[in-house]
């Protein structure tokens, strides 16, 4: 995978405490995935470093190092990240989660820090255009996109649909033609697309921009310190900055 050098030093991790209104933790439970790059995919873990890398982490481990707070990084599936912050498994999820009206009735969400849209990517040997009637059009479950896809089926009553676990998952079972198209997110598309030359990415027409955010509990006090801290490194420029050095390739 052809990615950006991660430009900030990584926090030292310690055991994660969940939040209480009695007291603060002074370590972060950050729940997030490991297979969506370049927000957030797998490395090599040392003892030195946790085995997840990305846009994502380098945000949340850059406001946590402001605030005086360490993090941990715990890694899940994206479907279970909000019903385990739910439930008290972590004080906060950052994942390249979209502020949605049904999301935002069940967390707190951050001041917005990145803006998307959704891509089609399809084999270059069998493209298609923007017509998706009788197609197989695959999703990552549990995402904006499958929304997404549910809207377009009906648009296109003779569209199939079917859901895959991770993107790495979905874009196989395309190379694989068991599906004729993908639905992802843009930068990840093209992210992939740049190490497989028999991909060809198009943008859907039609689609509206996406905002992701990190996600707190509901009363967390931690999001109006990170809003704080969103805020400071968007007039500062460093949030610009940062965007740069992971996503230059596909702005």
């Amino acid at each position: 995978m052809s990615l950006r050098p991660f430009a900030a030093g990584l926090l030292t991790l310690g055991l994660g405490l969940s939040w209480s209104p009695a007291a603060l933790a002074q370590t972060l439970r950050a729940l997030t995935t490991d297979n969506y790059p370049p927000f957030e995919f797998r490395i090599e873990e040392t003892a030195e470093r946790p085995g997840v890398y990305g846009f994502d982490i380098e945000l949340a481990e850059t406001i946590a190092r402001n605030l005086g707070l360490q993090i941990q990084f715990e890694i899940g599936g994206f479907e279970q990240l909000l019903p385990r912050l739910i439930t008290g498994q972590g004080d906060l999820a950052i994942a390249a989660i979209s502020i949605t009206p049904e999301r935002a009735q069940q967390v707190d969400f951050s001041e917005p820090y990145f803006e998307a849209q959704d891509s089609l990517v399809s084999l270059r040997s069998l493209p298609t255009d923007q017509s998706l009637s009788g197609l197989k059009l695959g999703y990552i479950q549990g995402t904006v996109q499958a929304q997404q896809a549910t809207q377009l089926k009906t648009r296109y009553s003779t569209l199939q649909l079917k859901s895959y676990a991770d993107v790495t998952t979905l874009l196989k079972a395309l190379t694989a033609r068991e599906i004729n198209v993908a639905l992802v997110e843009s930068v990840v598309a093209n992210i992939f697309a740049q190490d497989d030359a028999q991909l060809i990415v198009q943008k859907l027409k039609g689609a509206s921009l996406e905002r992701y955010a990190i996600a707190f509990p509901k009363g967390s006090p931690y999001r109006e310190q990170f809003n704080r801290e969103i805020r400071r490194l968007r007039n500062s420029g460093e949030l610009t900055l940062m965007i740069r050095r992971w996503f230059a390739a596909q702005q």
